[in-house]
């Protein structure tokens, strides 16, 4: 396995990209009629009102951080209210516990430093795998690889091959079982070892558990047959890549036939999981119109870094497909229903597009073969602003819902699990 990250000093680098902990990404969109700055944090962001608190002083010296006082957080409940609760905000009045839990969420606001944090420990667990494990690293559970679990030489997985995946030995070919190396180079692309040997494991351990159902249902079925269906390739391909549900449909009387069939679900707007195909990139065409288009459509002419008014942005322009969904604000009492990308022009509110043909269609796209996103990024002729917004907003995406399954997580209770908020002091 080869790592492809590589650090010099406090400073990470994938695919000649720096990512440095000064590297500040302030994101921004509107809720309802008003555009807050916000972060990610398990999956749910948290919004800062500067303004909610007005009995408050503007400018407060904490920690030898400078705050606004002011500032609420909030996020949208299930019911599309602002709910205040998560924290307390700052004040004088309040304990220090309650303080230094704002001063968390201020700064993982204004300071979001997501996608440093991502590289980095993509880093030191790859370093682990290698068997060098890097000093200090603690796992996602809080130990120490070195210290608390022993293990100097990290895992040990470096020359790890597909014949020592012994639970589906069987179904390796002769080439695979002897020589096929599951950490390689490049393992992120889609035709890697490692992501064979992935998808090859998931649909092994699918296959077995559903015929160990199947069989146990027909048991008990009364004389009714139920079989494995032959699911199709490209079905397959959803199960191993995406967060999906699986349902069937068996044994129903059609005259003298019976119906046998099944559907895949795939929940394509998961907060779990973060498809490296679904981050779009705002730029410019030819014609001198913005929009966000996935990072291989042919007619980017350039990456925008700011915004209408000629303000920066204040983050690499890479967001997540699931920022076009249509909101509501409920508030204020009367339903608002708004675009997240929205913006204000000359008084009146507007928002970015989308490109058609690249995110519905195909037409403006380069075509990826082999390798898929990943290995067409690390092409020389792919434009460093795009390779850039592209990483950055991956990153900062997919460690924003590093935690989403664990529902201990935004208890702050101290409890070492919180790898988000934990970075910030």
């Amino acid at each position: 396995m080869v790592i492809g990250i590589c650090k010099k000093g406090d400073t990470y680098y994938y695919n000649g990209i720096p990512f440095t902990t000064g590297t500040t990404e302030c994101m921004k969109e509107y809720v309802g009629q008003d555009e807050y700055q916000y972060v990610k944090i398990n999956g749910k962001k948290y919004y800062l009102d500067i303004n909610h608190y007005t009995d408050r002083s503007t400018s407060e010296n904490y920690k030898g951080y400078t705050i606004n006082a002011q500032a609420g957080i909030f996020y949208i409940d299930s019911n599309g209210n602002k709910d205040y609760s998560q924290t307390k905000g700052y004040s004088k009045d309040n304990n220090e516990e309650d303080n230094d839990k704002f001063l968390k969420y201020y700064l993982a606001i204004t300071k979001n430093k997501s996608a440093y944090e991502y590289f980095k420990k993509a880093y030191e667990f790859s370093s682990a795998v290698l068997g060098n494990p890097v000093d200090g690293y603690v796992n996602k559970a809080g130990k120490n690889v070195k210290t608390d679990l022993g293990l100097s030489n990290g895992y040990g997985l470096k020359n790890l091959k597909w014949k020592d995946a012994t639970i589906y030995y069987d179904k390796l070919t002769e080439f695979e079982k002897e020589d096929t190396e599951i950490f390689g180079t490049n393992i992120e692309y889609s035709d890697s070892s490692f992501n064979k040997h992935r998808s090859a494991v998931i649909r092994y351990v699918v296959e077995t558990n559903l015929q160990t159902s199947i069989a146990a249902f027909s048991s008990n079925a009364g004389g009714s047959n139920f079989i494995m269906p032959k699911i199709s390739e490209t079905d397959w391909e959803v199960i191993e890549n995406d967060v999906c549900a699986i349902s069937f449909l068996q044994g129903l009387n059609l005259g003298d036939k019976k119906y046998n069939g099944y559907a895949v679900v795939a929940n394509n707007l998961s907060t779990a999981y973060v498809d490296e195909n679904d981050i779009y990139i705002l730029n410019q065409d030819s014609n001198g119109n913005r929009m966000y288009s996935k990072p291989n459509d042919d007619k980017i002419s350039s990456i925008i870094t700011t915004d209408e008014y000629g303000n920066s942005l204040g983050y690499q322009p890479g967001i997540l497909k699931t920022n076009f969904e249509m909101k509501q604000d409920k508030s204020t009492g009367n339903t608002i229903y708004y675009e997240p990308m929205s913006y204000k022009k000359s008084g009146k509110q507007t928002g970015y597009l989308g490109s058609y043909t690249s995110i519905i269609g195909s037409s403006g796209l380069v075509p990826i073969k082999n390798g898929g996103i990943y290995k067409y990024m690390k092409r020389p002729e792919t434009d460093v602003a795009i390779k850039r917004a592209y990483y950055t907003a991956l990153a900062r995406e997919r460690w924003s819902a590093y935690n989403d399954n664990n529902v201990n997580y935004e208890i702050y209770q101290g409890t070492g699990v919180e790898y988000f908020l934990n970075s910030y002091p």
